[in-house]
C-alpha cells in the first residue's frame, strides 16, 4: 500500500477510535448515574457499552499498526509501544501510548468484577476518565485533524463527562406526597353495659 493509504487508515482509525472512547465513557456514566433506568434495559445499556468499549480497542490497535506502515514518519515498534521513546511530538505521543495501556487496563478488568470485588473494579474502571484525558491530550498535541471541528467537539464532550464524573450522583428525588395506604385497624372496647330486666 501507498504511504498515502497509511495515512489516510491512521486518521480514519484515530478519529473512530475517540468517538467510540467517548460514547464509551458517557454509556459507562449513564449507567453508573442511572440516567436511563426505567427507559431501558440496564443489561442491555451494559452489553452495548462493553460492545462500544470493544470497537474502540479495535480502532486503536488498527491506528497503531496503520502508524508502522506510514513513512513519514518511520516509527518503530518501540516508539508506538515505550512511553517518551519517540522523538516524534514526544508529549503527546506519550499521552497516546499511556492512554492506550489505561484502555486495555479498564477493558480487561471490565470481565473481572467478581474476582476482583467491586470496590477493586470500580477504582480501577475510574481510569477510563484519566484515559479519557490522555486521548484529549494526545488528539490536540499529535493529531493533524487535533483541531478540527469533529475532533474539538468529541473533546470537548470528553471534558464534560469528566467534570460531570466529578459530581457526586444526585440522590433521587422524594414524592411530594406520600402514597395513600389503608389505616391499620383498630378495635374500640366498649365498657360492658347491664341489661335491665
Amino acid at each position: 500500500m501507498s504511504n498515502q493509504v497509511y495515512w489516510d487508515i491512521t486518521r480514519a482509525s484515530g478519529f473512530v477510535a475517540l468517538g467510540l472512547l467517548v460514547l464509551a465513557v458517557g454509556l459507562g456514566l449513564a449507567i453508573r448515574r442511572g440516567w436511563w433506568d426505567g427507559a431501558l434495559n440496564r443489561r442491555e445499556v451494559i452489553d452495548v457499552h462493553r460492545f462500544v468499549a470493544a470497537g474502540t480497542m479495535v480502532a486503536v490497535a488498527v491506528h497503531v499498526l496503520s502508524l508502522l506502515g506510514d513513512q513519514f514518519v518511520s516509527f518503530n515498534l518501540a516508539d508506538l509501544l515505550v512511553p517518551f521513546a519517540s522523538a516524534y511530538r514526544t508529549v503527546g505521543v506519550t499521552a497516546g501510548i499511556l492512554a492506550m495501556y489505561g484502555l486495555i487496563a479498564v477493558f480487561v478488568t471490565g470481565f473481572l468484577v467478581v474476582k476482583l470485588g467491586y470496590a477493586r473494579w470500580y477504582t480501577l474502571h475510574r481510569l477510563s476518565y484519566g484515559v479519557l484525558g490522555l486521548t484529549v491530550l494526545h488528539v490536540l498535541a499529535t493529531g493533524t485533524e487535533g483541531w478540527s471541528f469533529g475532533s474539538l467537539a468529541l473533546c470537548a464532550a470528553a471534558v464534560a463527562f469528566i467534570l460531570v464524573s466529578r459530581q457526586r450522583p444526585s440522590q433521587p428525588s422524594q414524592p411530594a406526597t406520600r402514597p395513600a395506604t389503608r389505616p391499620a385497624p383498630t378495635t374500640v372496647r366498649t365498657a360492658p353495659t347491664r341489661q335491665v330486666r
